[in-house]
């Protein structure tokens, strides 16, 4: 409760300073070095056993607190934005939250790299139209084009494929790289 109670002063503190609307974004990203609340309730709001590809999902935990956070800050400011990257340990979208507040807008992480393998390439799409549904619409893209890996990783038919798709789909609002 204290860490909402923070966000959200601060989130309403940002917006009060910018109100000519220079900054409509406040970011709600996740901590990049990992770590996890392990007390009762917050453990409570885990789904048991959910992976995703690089691990356990800590999705409904952190999706409720932005769907806390967002709702309280779009009382006052129903115009700005609270955007987050989904990735890691909260990449997948939450079980027990349909959707999230209208003033949530999502950057799921993806690799389309990596849609040479038609198994990888589907379950991507499956994951971005679920996102799709939760994030109201609001959704972009984070792009790995690259990871840091010793060699370049070119694939840019690849890449116009993506595009078309996404496009033919209106999977997106945008690409963020």
């Amino acid at each position: 409760p204290e860490v909402r109670r923070l966000f959200i002063e601060d989130a309403k503190r940002y917006f009060a300073t910018h109100p000519d609307k220079e900054k409509e974004w406040y970011s709600l990203g996740i901590n990049d070095g990992g770590g996890w609340c392990e007390c009762d309730a917050c453990r409570a709001l885990d789904v048991p056993g959910r992976t995703w590809r690089t691990g356990p999902v800590m999705s409904d935990r952190y999706y409720d607190f932005v769907t806390a956070v967002a709702t309280e800050v779009g009382k006052e400011y129903p115009d700005r934005t609270l955007g987050l990257i989904a990735y890691w340990s909260v990449e997948a979208p939450p079980e027990r939250i349909e959707h999230l507040p209208p003033n949530v807008a999502v950057f799921i992480t993806q690799d389309a790299a990596q849609y040479h393998d038609a198994a990888y390439l589907r379950d991507d799409l499956n994951f971005t139209r679920r996102w799709l549904k939760v994030a109201n619409g609001r959704l972009y893209r984070y792009d790995y084009t690259s990871l840091g890996w010793m060699v370049p990783r070119y694939y840019p038919h690849q890449m116009a494929r993506d595009f078309r798709r996404v496009q033919q789909e209106r999977l997106l609002l945008g690409y963020y790289t």
